[in-house]
């Protein structure tokens, strides 16, 4: 017989308004998942309990809590009610346990998972083996997410784009992005000439993944991209090339995972092209690090305006693209520095 005592033995139905969400918690789902995530406890039932400490602290479960609080239709089903299993833990063991159970689920942003480790270490006072056992990683990687520098350069908490890609004129500056307004100040406001793909450069620009994966981003060839146009096809997605067309690239040591275009329109405007990630990487937040880096990249390029085709537009709408028509089915976005 199996053991009686784990907290799956001890689920119980409270009400979802006494319990709290924790500060830390690395994960993120967006609108869509959320909505797919209602569906499916209404259709399928609840078939997992939220897990929460002692004191009622959420560990793992926030969407699911977030939804039995605010969906009309979850509420009229369960009377607000929802189902937990309390663990008996203290908070550093309840934060090593989120990150573990987001890890296997690969839901991660890298930059709450460093505060996470940083809280650990500094705060909670386990030592860099400790936490590195109780997250499932390696040494290395624990010291990786404590080198605040990593996240500075790329300033990920706060910064709309990101300044480490500059062009190759040696006079151009990069512009200066004012992060609450989304304003854009430059020192040569004038538009230029559209660059061959080989005038872009990029200072070094590493990405470090939810399960503390190192991505090099960087620009690349045409010739790297074709190896993925099978696969993306798969996926209904066509990665074509173009001489205006300038593709960046998230590397995996050295492979090529995923690829991102940005094509040159005319001066000043340009298209933010096809996206496509190796489905083993999907969780890396490389969608978005490519996504930002081709805007970064367009400014430093005196592109100031900008367009996007998606059938799914929460990604661009989250970097401050707003739908102005359909085409075909999709949404055209679009976003202006000036």
């Amino acid at each position: 017989m199996p053991p009686k005592n784990d907290p799956i033995d001890r689920v119980q139905w409270v009400d979802a308004e006494t319990l709290t969400a924790n500060n830390y918690n690395p994960n993120v789902v967006v609108s869509p998942e959320l909505r797919l995530l209602e569906h499916s406890i209404l259709c399928n039932g609840w078939i997992q309990p939220v897990l929460v400490s002692r004191d009622n602290e959420i560990i793992d479960g926030f969407h699911r809590w977030s939804l039995a609080c605010d969906s009309k239709k979850l509420r009229a089903a369960y009377g607000g009610q929802l189902p937990v299993a309390v663990l008996d833990v203290s908070r550093a063991e309840g934060m090593m346990l989120t990150v573990r159970i987001n890890r296997a689920k690969g839901t991660h942003v890298a930059v709450l998972m460093s505060k996470v480790v940083c809280e650990l270490i500094n705060v909670l006072g386990l030592s860099r083996k400790e936490v590195a056992e109780g997250i499932g990683a390696t040494p290395s990687e624990v010291d990786l997410l404590c080198r605040e520098n990593v996240f500075r350069v790329r300033d990920i908490a706060n910064a709309t784009y990101s300044k480490a890609w500059v062009p190759v004129e040696a006079e151009a500056r990069p512009p200066q992005i004012n992060t609450e307004t989304r304003s854009v100040r430059r020192e040569n406001p004038s538009p230029v000439a559209v660059s061959k793909p080989s005038d872009w450069r990029q200072a070094p620009l590493d990405h470090v993944g939810p399960s503390g994966k190192i991505y090099h981003v960087r620009v690349c060839s045409w010739d790297e991209v074709v190896p993925l146009k099978n696969a993306a096809a798969r996926d209904g997605l066509q990665l074509k090339q173009s001489a205006k067309c300038v593709w960046f690239a998230a590397l995996d040591g050295e492979q090529v995972v995923a690829v991102a275009g940005l094509l040159a329109v005319k001066p000043g405007f340009a298209r933010v092209r096809t996206l496509y990630v190796s489905p083993e990487h999907r969780s890396q937040g490389l969608g978005s690090v490519l996504f930002e880096v081709r805007l970064a990249a367009g400014l430093a390029q005196h592109f100031t305006s900008y367009e996007v085709i998606a059938k799914y537009p929460a990604m661009a709408e989250s970097f401050g693209f707003r739908t102005t028509s359909m085409r075909n089915g999709f949404d055209v976005l679009t976003w202006s520095a000036s």
